[in-house]
């Protein structure tokens, strides 16, 4: 089958959720056009959206190293962000600056950055919630080490540290 039919077919099974048929067929491609940009950023944002962002960010590497353009850079940056990888994430940002982006945009970027992830921040409230105060104030304190001028982050260390004073007294 050829490229563009493949790429068509890929598509469709991501818009009804055929994502295993849709991984297989962009997979398929990759074996004989591997650096292929748009193949790559495909499956890497498929990766990113529906399963793992660490098994993203080989094919969205390889789409950023083919393809100059700002969508493969944001991709990349978010399933590094997403992995808690922010130093490699912050690289990326680097990197876009660099290449001469929109810089209001990526100011954009850098504030999201500058903010742990909403999933973070739920699993953190679900360990408040839970109780569980050594565990919430470790996760509350390295929230803290990683976003350190998040107003956030430090709201949640206070709500566990208040958690703790209460349970002390």
């Amino acid at each position: 089958m050829p490229l563009h039919q493949t790429l068509i077919k890929a598509r469709t099974c991501v818009q009804r959720g055929q994502v295993d048929a849709a991984v297989k067929l962009y997979r398929g491609l990759l074996v004989s056009l591997a650096q292929h940009p748009q193949i790559n950023l495909e499956l890497g944002v498929l990766l990113l959206e529906r399963r793992s962002p660490q098994q993203a960010i080989p094919y969205l590497s390889k789409a950023v190293a083919a393809l100059p353009a700002a969508m493969p850079y944001v991709c990349l940056m978010m399933a590094y962000q997403r992995c808690g990888d922010l130093v490699s994430a912050r690289e990326v940002l680097a990197q876009m600056h660099a290449q001469g982006f929109d810089a209001a945009r990526l100011a954009v970027y850098e504030q999201e950055l500058n903010e742990p992830t909403p999933e973070a921040v739920q699993a953190l409230v679900q360990l408040i919630e839970s109780g569980n105060r050594i565990s919430a104030e470790i996760a509350a304190r390295m929230m803290v080490q990683d976003y350190p001028s998040s107003e956030t982050a430090r709201d949640c260390l206070a709500r566990v540290m208040e958690m703790e004073a209460v349970n002390v007294t």
